[in-house]
């Protein structure tokens, strides 16, 4: 008596419509799988620069996206990015940068200003100051840092009409009583003019240094990225390949 098995035509041909369809999903379910590692990923990044940034805005939080992988993309990729642009003010990847590479900052806008008013010297670096008022993210109150630029007239003409007002004369007036630049106690920096108990005196706003700025790597995305992609890739791989041919057409 003898074993065996046999395999008919038509099973073989099954199988191989089985095997061709499994092929064919292969780019779908790689470029699915990608997309859902880079959306872990996403998550892994914020949950880090939530605990290492001191109370960061949410424009911050929101600013990192995921772009797909498309299965027609050789090699498919998925990435995740900040956001370069933003209506207004500075876009969230250009002063997060620093941050992931551990570089020297770059000049703020209202630094830039200063300096376009003669107020800092070029070599100047602007650091907020004890007096400063702060919002709730420890960052100083743009409506103080307004009240600085108006004061020292580092506004441009278009600036100053954009912020316009019946009244904008007189509290350009009050901020210039109230704030200006220039040494004290051999400090350079922006002062605010301050009438108490004791008399008048200032309190610094920022103080001007010649030390350049510089960021240590607090959110090592790369490092991130490539611990949740190793993690994770391999099951989402097999859970994206079962969906695809349970799906297939």
């Amino acid at each position: 008596m003898q074993f065996g098995a046999s395999i008919d035509i038509e099973g073989v041909e099954a199988l191989r419509r089985q095997m061709l369809g499994f092929e064919r999903q292969i780019p779908f379910a790689t470029a699915l799988a990608l997309t859902r590692v880079a959306q872990r990923v996403k998550q892994g990044e914020l949950a880090v620069m939530k605990r290492r940034f001191d109370r960061p805005t949410k424009f911050t939080m929101n600013s990192l996206y995921v772009k797909r992988a498309k299965k027609g993309d050789s090699p498919p990729r998925a990435t995740v990015h900040f956001r370069d642009f933003a209506p207004k003010g500075t876009p969230a990847d250009t002063y997060l940068q620093p941050q992931v590479r551990g570089v020297r900052r770059n000049k703020k806008r209202f630094e830039k200003a200063l300096i376009y008013a003669g107020a800092m010297k070029p070599d100047e670096w602007a650091i907020p100051g004890g007096g400063a008022r702060r919002d709730v993210y420890g960052n100083v109150a743009k409506g103080q840092i307004t009240q600085v630029l108006s004061a020292l007239r580092a506004f441009g003409e278009q600036g100053y009409q954009a912020n316009a007002t019946s009244s904008k004369s007189s509290r350009r007036k009050g901020n210039a009583r109230r704030y200006f630049a220039g040494e004290v106690g051999g400090e350079r920096g922006v002062w605010q003019r301050i009438n108490s108990a004791f008399g008048e005196g200032v309190k610094p706003i920022f103080l001007f240094t010649r030390d350049e700025p510089s960021y240590r790597t607090r959110l090592p995305m790369t490092k991130i990225a490539e611990n949740i992609a190793k993690a994770n890739y391999d099951r989402e791989f097999s859970r994206a390949i079962e969906e695809a041919i349970a799906t297939a057409r």
